[in-house]
């Protein structure tokens, strides 16, 4: 039987647990956790937990582990247990780690400046020295108001007596709020009953603080301070903290190519030319930021940012050579600092740390090694660190022989069994170790926030709490009390900063996120289309009556027929009978070999949703992610039952079909109607009319070559307008067969499709109607009248628009009955409330770019259905060029002079 009773809570035989702290709050928030498990039961509870790890795994909140065979992207685990921390003891934290951050904060600028300290003896000239964090090229730089750290982390453990106490010190680039953050949501959404009648502290306006505190750490408080968070990119083990953050604070998420030094000033590539930039959220190592100064081969920074600091016109947060207070054998010396700069202890201690350089301590360590946790004194990470005991006497030689080759790399700290919380584990409650790591935010003022992230060793006995390491976390209730207030931080921003552009890269991904979406979609409902004809036929049926529609899916997504000649199991010419087999669904919709298939393009559309993930509402991102995760499960079990009569039914398209409009419709819903809107639409109406003018193409260059055969029969061609049956398959496909009802009320005939699929102003797959709401889109983005480097590819679009627009297609045509004109050739009428322009005479034609064809009007059947593909592959080519002018002028952005700046 499960165990739900907190009474009967069995504890860890050495470690104490944070159920039974002595703290009237913390009981009472134990008691209604306690309520809630029981009221729900042993399955209700493991129904909840499977459902945030689903919300937790929709949302990709994920991080990276480097060289893992499972591949880098974990789901980080949440556990449905909240960790519940009084607001009295909070407080004393809040004092101590402020002390903390003002100590490293001083020490840092004592160590690029006069270096009192290692005068004085205090701190050994060597330890610094020989630390790869210590630039000697920021001795001397200057940094605004005197603050290196302006974003601190510092992971806490209870020792048994009862007090936190710090375990390290993350200085350089901390990470892990904003999965403190998604915690808290998947909680409130998940399980919201947990916190009925329990006073918690909010933790939704930690990014609001932050952006503050970066907004005032901005070069002479400059009006509207522009901050950008620089990324490594999406293979960063913290990527979803980056860009999580970058969304909810509201500002550009950029990686050292989007950032350019011009005269140094700092500058980011936009759609509209380059914006000026403030200030720099760093989260990438300082040596990888400036390939001029540091590392020569990093990829990652920007030539040149040191010159910008030198004249101090950009502010970097957290300041460069930060990562030397990352050294876990320089935190040994922090009471001897504080001591030092302000004359006070410490008011929250240390675990202990052995340096091992040191004779004695190394000594004590290796007689003693089962009771230490060995680590590496700079690196991080899961192979940074060894617990001693359990460790087998092979991997402790092993690793002895490391200390005693360079015993500075190596610090020791004494095996701390830190408490424990009560943990769902195997549907029941057990015990398993904490740590809480807890945010500083230093800005005018310094205040450790309420967002605090915990993270619990889900294996038993187990000390490591690691998520690299296979730790989980569980929501931090800080526990507001009558004697202890949250104070925000104080932050002095006299200006509203205003909105920046869109950085060129995002606009690329979101532009190609919407022609890969579009391009899904449309995969998906020719190979629909293609199946049901394919049920529809009967037994006797030549293959031939739907040959054409492959070709037309060939050509659509790039394939060759041959290939999907293969995938169909097509029969030979001559033959009787239907292929049974689903092969050509299965290699269109899931192969993973397939770089057209549905699965590659939702997997492409993710990819560039993953690496502007700040400029996407989680909504959307939540959508795209299901709709890839699940069609990578059915690729993976193809071979089962439910996917292949998935398969047979057709329901596996019919279901894609619906995601993706839950995805068009989530996104018209929640993201903002913006720059980052119009290039995501820019891209589906783009890849919309490609779509539409490749499957026409096909079908009516089928219908070419039998108006050729039946002329060299002497059959005439009248009347294959009639008789064509892939026109209602072609309207199927691009989805406008209740558009042509609607508007024809007649069976399908060549012209009127046609028109329908070319220009009708009215339907939205309409290759005018794309091409229209692209320059609409280009238009509002850049203006009427847009700057001589963004004009071109308008007034390009424009002509090809002019071009749609008054081109008459009935002159491609003849007369669908005998009679129609002088001589059966002439135009076929179309409805004036249709064309909506009056018809082009076919002797103007030229006028409209069609000249070439050589078009009269008594050109045969067989030359005005030549002269049609011809001007259909002609606007193919056209539109593509289009979308190259669009890369080219705003994606791919490098213009040499600055934007002007608001004052």
């Amino acid at each position: 039987m499960a165990l739900l009773d907190f009474e009967q809570y069995v504890e860890h035989a050495t470690a104490s647990d944070e159920l039974r702290r002595e703290n009237a709050f913390v009981a009472r928030a134990y008691r209604q956790m306690e309520r809630v498990v029981q009221a729900l039961g042993q399955s209700g509870v493991d129904r909840l937990s499977r459902i945030a790890y689903g919300q937790m795994r929709d949302q990709g909140i994920t991080y990276h582990v480097y060289h893992d065979e499972r591949g880098p992207e974990r789901i980080f685990p949440l556990d449905i247990i909240p960790l519940p921390i009084a607001g009295d003891e909070w407080a004393e934290i809040e004092q101590g780690l402020a002390q903390r951050t003002k100590v490293w904060n001083m020490f840092l600028r004592d160590i690029y400046g006069p270096q009192e300290i290692l005068k004085a003896g205090i701190v050994p000239f060597e330890l610094i020295y020989s630390d790869p964090h210590f630039h000697r090229e920021c001795v001397g730089l200057q940094v605004p108001r005197d603050t290196y750290v302006h974003v601190a982390a510092y992971d806490m453990v209870r020792h048994p007596g009862g007090r936190w106490m710090v375990m390290e010190d993350h200085l350089s680039n901390p990470t892990g709020a904003s999965y403190a953050l998604q915690a808290r949501r998947v909680m409130s959404q998940v399980c919201p009953q947990m916190m009925e009648g329990i006073s918690v502290a909010p933790i939704y306006n930690y990014p609001t603080q932050l952006l503050e505190t970066l907004q005032a750490a901005a070069p002479n408080y400059a009006a509207g301070s522009r901050v950008v968070l620089l990324s490594p990119g999406i293979y960063n083990e913290a990527y979803y903290d980056h860009s999580s953050l970058a969304r909810q604070m509201g500002i550009p998420l950029v990686q050292g190519n989007d950032l350019i030094v011009l005269e140094s000033k700092l500058y980011l590539k936009t759609i509209g030319g380059l914006e000026r930039v403030d200030v720099i959220y760093r989260r990438l190592d300082s040596e990888y930021i400036d390939p001029v100064t540091f590392r020569a081969d990093s990829r990652l920074g920007i030539p040149g940012l040191l010159s910008c600091l030198r004249k101090g016109t950009v502010t970097v947060a957290n300041a460069l050579g930060t990562g030397l207070a990352d050294n876990r054998a320089i935190s040994d010396y922090v009471p001897a600092m504080t001591e030092f700069y302000f004359n006070e202890k410490p008011r929250m201690k240390s675990v202990p740390i052995l340096n091992m350089n040191d004779v004695d301590e190394r000594e004590q360590v290796l007689d003693n090694w089962s009771n230490y946790t060995i680590k590496h004194a700079i690196g991080r990470g899961p192979g940074s660190f060894w617990i001693g005991s359990d460790l087998q006497e092979a991997e402790w030689l092993k690793l002895r022989k490391k200390i005693e080759a360079n015993p500075r790399s190596y610090i020791a700290q004494p095996v701390v069994q830190f408490s424990t919380a009560p943990t769902w584990i195997d549907s029941e409650l057990q015990p398993r170790h904490i740590g809480v790591r807890a945010f500083t935010l230093c800005g005018n003022n310094i205040h450790t926030t309420p967002c605090a992230l915990t993270r619990v060793a889900l294996e038993d006995e187990s000390l490591v709490i690691s998520s690299a390491s296979g730790g989980g976390s569980k929501d931090t209730w800080i526990l507001r009390t009558p004697t202890h207030r949250m104070i925000p931080p104080e932050v002095n921003i006299r200006h509203t900063p205003r909105r920046m552009r869109l950085a060129s890269r995002t606009a690329d991904s979101l532009f190609w996120m919407g022609r890969y979406m579009e391009r899904a979609e449309g995969t998906t409902r020719i190979m629909r289309v293609v199946e049901q004809i394919r049920n529809e036929a009967s037994s006797g049926d030549s293959p031939r009556a739907w040959a054409p529609l492959l070709e037309a899916l060939a050509s659509a997504t790039g394939q060759p027929t041959s290939i999907i000649r293969r995938a169909a199991a097509l029969p030979r010419e001559g033959r009787a009978g239907k292929s049974k087999q689903r092969g050509l669904a299965a290699y269109m919709l899931l192969s993973e070999d397939n770089y057209s298939s549905v699965l590659s393009c939702m997997r492409s559309c993710r990819g560039n949703a993953q690496a502007i993930r700040e400029a996407l509402p989680p909504e959307v991102w939540t959508i795209i992610n299901r709709i890839y995760l699940q069609l990578a499960q059915q690729s993976r079990n193809m071979s089962g039952e439910r996917v292949k009569a998935q398969l047979r039914d057709l329901s596996l398209e019919d279901d894609i079909l619906s995601q993706l409009d839950e995805l068009t419709g989530c996104a018209d819903k929640h993201m903002l109607h913006n720059d980052a809107w119009s290039f995501w639409q820019m891209g589906r109406h783009s890849e919309r009319a490609l779509f539409t003018l490749l499957t026409m193409r096909q079908v009516y260059l089928k219908r070419s070559v039998d108006q050729t055969a039946a002329a060299r029969n002497g059959t005439g061609a009248g009347d294959i307008d009639f008789d064509d049956t892939n026109l209602d398959a072609l309207l199927r496909m691009l989805a406008g067969l209740y558009a042509y009802r609607s508007s024809y009320k007649s069976r399908p005939t060549a012209s009127q499709v046609a028109h329908l699929l070319l220009q009708d102003q009215e339907f939205p797959r309409s290759v005018w109607f794309c091409m229209d709401e692209v320059m609409r889109l280009l238009r509002r983005a850049f203006g009427q009248r847009p700057s001589p480097e963004a004009e071109e590819p308008i007034h390009y679009g424009d002509h090809l628009l002019s071009e749609l627009n008054f081109t008459d297609i009935g002159q491609f045509f003849v007369a669908s009955r005998p009679g129609a004109g002088p001589g059966g050739g002439n135009a076929l009428s179309l409805p004036a409330a249709t064309t909506g322009v009056p018809p082009t005479p076919v002797d103007h034609i030229a006028a409209a770019g069609l000249g070439s064809f050589g078009l009269n009007p008594n050109s045969s059947p067989r030359a005005r259905a030549k002269a049609f593909t011809d001007w259909l592959s002609s606007l193919n080519q056209r539109t593509l060029a289009l979308n190259t002018l669009v890369s080219d002028h705003y994606l791919n952005h490098q213009a040499a002079a600055p934007l002007p700046r608001e004052s």
